[in-house]
């Protein structure tokens, strides 16, 4: 590929993430999440802004506001600042398609898969969903984490630990990112890639912890804490059991009762402790078992994590689903299988099906079984993509070629 097209893939991929935000761009939880800081920041307000508790990190926040600001200047309402941030946060996502474009372009000697990562990277349907529902942070988080294993796998740790640090500090849920990452870097340099990750993460994280560590605390904590009440799109529902509610005071013409679905009390204790651990024992185990391939194998892992990340949390949303979109991205780009990714486009399918048409119209079962069927199939395809699958004994297979 020219130097020239990597240039012209970016900006078109910039050019659609604008048409994206700008057609599906809505506030959802930003007036209640990221709003109030990113406002005050833009304001020039910094103090308030570190002081006011969101349920994410503050890089998000501090790369949202000078755009913000501008939008408040050029006299943009309350959703047009909200587009002037989204699509800011976008842009990483755009890079990151540039970058998987070049070796799916370099593999088929074509534009047209090149351009279909590129679209991929920043108009997918949990991106759409992210940027439809107020938190286009997804994107961004998701692209640093990806970059963050891309880079370790090229020898370039720093960059790595950096970008790994950045997403630390702009989503919780990147915790799960570390062991992928740790384990595509040379032995020698895995500590000093996790603490360098975790001093930029600190960097960024101390000064909204001195400006209100209670309220801190408070927040994270929340974050951290599964409800009672769970969603239809996760492992935890085979557990639930249907509580029927009574609404009252509800306009004339909406139900008056909604059924809702509690899980036991200890998943609430085990389920996101167990998100957070479970990628340790697979990156043990896909170090021991393909010690000269780990580093190839990190973004399939990366994947893995993201994906049992989604299927483990009791509250799921098809947002959720970003960063594993994007990790799996990257492994079928990088990895040279095919011609084109299939794989990410059939998961894009899968994620379409089952939040925009099954999930509004289906019953809660019908969602369930949907989403664990394809989330099933994906998870087999890369833990044999990991090598971690038992492998056939060389005794069966020479009686089966006697027997021949």
């Amino acid at each position: 590929m020219s130097r020239r097209r990597p240039l012209g893939l970016l900006v078109a991929s910039l050019g659609l993430a604008a048409a994206v935000v700008a057609h599906f761009g809505a506030l959802g939880d930003y007036p209640q999440d990221a709003g109030p800081p990113v406002s005050a920041l833009a304001s020039g307000h910094v103090l308030e802004a570190l002081r006011l508790e969101s349920l994410m990190g503050s890089v998000s926040i501090f790369l949202r506001a000078p755009f913000v600001a501008l939008a408040h200047g050029l006299g943009a309402g309350g959703l047009g600042a909200y587009r002037a941030g989204a699509l800011v946060c976008l842009v990483p996502a755009a890079l990151l398609g540039a970058v998987l474009a070049r070796p799916a372009s370099e593999r088929t000697g074509t534009r047209g898969v090149a351009l279909l990562v590129a679209v991929l990277a920043v108009a997918s349907p949990p991106l759409v969903a992210a940027v439809r529902l107020g938190h286009p942070e997804e994107a961004l988080a998701a692209a640093l984490a990806v970059g963050a294993v891309l880079l370790t796998a090229r020898d370039r740790t720093i960059p790595a630990a950096i970008l790994l640090g950045l997403a630390l500090a702009t989503k919780q849920w990147t915790l799960v990112a570390v062991a992928p990452v740790a384990i595509a870097a040379p032995r020698p340099a895995r500590f000093r890639l996790v603490a360098v990750a975790a001093a930029v993460a600190a960097l960024l994280t101390l000064p909204a912890f001195a400006a209100d560590a209670s309220g801190f605390i408070h927040m994270n904590h929340q974050a951290a804490t599964t409800p009672r009440t769970i969603g239809h799109a996760t492992v935890w529902f085979l557990l639930a059991k249907p509580h029927l509610l009574h609404l009252h005071h509800v306009p004339a013409g909406l139900p008056t009762e909604l059924t809702v679905y509690h899980v036991p009390a200890w998943v609430m204790s085990v389920s996101h402790p167990l998100i957070v651990l479970v990628p340790l024992p697979l990156a043990v185990l896909v170090a021991r078992r393909n010690a000269a391939d780990a580093r190839t194998c990190a973004p399939a892992l990366l994947a893995l994590a993201f994906l049992l990340r989604c299927v483990l949390d009791p509250v799921d949303n098809a947002y959720y689903h970003l960063p594993l979109f994007l990790a799996l991205l990257a492994y079928e780009t990088t990895m040279r299988m095919r011609r084109l990714p299939i794989v990410s486009l059939l998961t894009a399918g899968a994620l379409w099906l089952t939040f925009d048409r099954v999930e509004p119209l289906a019953s809660p079962v019908l969602t369930n079984s949907m989403y664990l069927a394809w989330t099933a199939v994906l998870g087999v395809f890369l833990v044999h993509a990991l090598g971690l699958l038992p492998r056939p004994s060389p005794r069966v297979g020479r009686r089966a070629a006697t027997a021949v």
